[in-house]
């Protein structure tokens, strides 16, 4: 059978907050029908800031959802309208203070495209200036400089668990063309 898309015979909305929601669609394919549940996200804004020695920002924060604290890039939902490079310029200096004299794009990604339309926008941030961070009332984090040399330590020993992160430093080391990822 071709990869053709479904056939949406009917949609709703199951679940609408203002921060997800779930649509419901009854789908087609060929002779087959079936349900399929979309996760509503908002875009995600993500920040690989990187400090003039080459060294990355990163942020350690408690996750409710999985139960334990990440090591993660900076990043954040775009609001509604916001342009998206907006919104990693904010992520990065509500959560770490820093301001970059320049971004450069590193592309998106699909983290959960089985059940959600969630498109993260990956941005590369240098020429960083410290300031104060602008946290919101539930952020709390705690931010760590770590070397590119680390970082590819940390990734093969899987502590680097958060797939932004992980994509984001996949491709920035691959534009570097140092993706060689030590054993643990």
């Amino acid at each position: 059978m071709p990869l053709d898309p479904y056939e949406v015979t009917a949609s709703r909305h199951v679940l609408k907050t203002r921060f997800v929601d779930v649509r419901e669609d009854l789908i087609r394919h060929g002779d087959a029908d079936g349900v399929h549940y979309c996760v509503e996200l908002p875009r995600a804004a993500v920040v690989l800031p990187v400090l003039d020695d080459g060294s990355v920002v990163m942020i350690r924060q408690w996750r409710h959802c999985v139960g334990r604290v990440l090591l993660e890039l900076p990043a954040g939902r775009a609001a509604p309208g916001e342009p998206i490079e907006a919104a990693v310029a904010r992520e990065l200096e509500e959560e770490t203070g820093f301001r970059a004299a320049a971004f450069e794009s590193l592309g998106s990604f699909f983290p959960l495209a089985g059940i959600s339309d969630h498109e993260g926008f990956i941005f590369l941030a240098k020429g960083l200036t410290p300031g104060p961070a602008r946290r919101e009332a539930l952020e709390h984090l705690e931010t760590e400089t770590v070397s590119p040399e680390n970082l590819l330590r940390l990734l093969g020993e899987g502590a680097i668990a958060d797939g932004f992160a992980q994509v984001a430093l996949f491709r920035w080391f691959a534009r570097r063309g140092s993706v060689s990822v030590p054993k643990s």
